[in-house]
């Protein structure tokens, strides 16, 4: 049965759900450069591209595929991550933080990219912590704000950022540097057995972090 839902989702990986992850470096061979790693992909994926094309497709010169993954930047390794997620042209892409590392005209051509796939039909969620990105460029159509690992708000983006409903996305939004950077309220919590009750009013009650 194990083997029956292996084979299963062998068919689903790549093709039907591509996945870009939050920490890209470590989820190459080391020892091998990323041009071969990249070759493996869309041979496995038996996608009409190549390695070149993959990489300008994320903005990357060529010359990059005889790299071996230690000599990337972590931005560098995070648009690769991208390319793989994006190579069978997946009609769901999950991409965890896509945008860590990058300088914002590298952070702005990833979110393009995401939106153009997303515009093509596909379902995209994007997880990150950066909403002045998301604030400056428009490109989510939806957001669901978590706090301490629960959904406390979500809504159409221009709502969620411009009339936010919930303490905590009104206090995120606050502490970007284009709203004032206002600390937010409290510590964050442990969450290791947190206590199911727990809510941002518990945080905001213990105060302003010392400046």
């Amino acid at each position: 049965m194990s083997r029956a839902r292996e084979r299963h989702w062998q068919t689903l990986r790549g093709r039907t759900v591509g996945f870009a992850p939050q920490s890209a470096a470590a989820s190459f061979t080391p020892t091998r450069t990323i041009g071969r790693q990249l070759t493996e992909t869309i041979s496995a994926l038996d996608t009409a591209t190549t390695v070149e094309a993959l990489l300008g497709h994320v903005g990357l010169p060529p010359h990059l595929q005889h790299s071996y993954p230690h000599e990337l930047s972590g931005g560098m390794a995070q648009r690769i991550g991208l390319a793989v997620a994006l190579c069978a042209d997946p009609p769901l892409l999950l991409a965890d933080e896509p945008t860590a590392g990058l300088d914002p005209q590298a952070t702005a051509h990833v979110l393009r990219l995401l939106r153009a796939h997303a515009d093509r039909g596909a379902a995209v969620l994007l997880i990150t912590h950066d909403l002045q990105a998301l604030e400056n460029l428009g490109v989510a159509d939806d957001i669901a704000v978590m706090y301490a690992g629960r959904i406390v708000e979500a809504g159409p983006a221009t709502t969620v950022l411009n009339q936010p409903s919930h303490d905590y996305s009104r206090a995120l939004l606050a502490a970007l540097p284009s709203r004032g950077l206002h600390p937010i309220p409290g510590l964050p919590p442990e969450l290791t057995n947190l206590d199911p009750t727990y809510t941002f009013a518990d945080r905001a009650a213990t105060g302003r972090p010392t400046q």
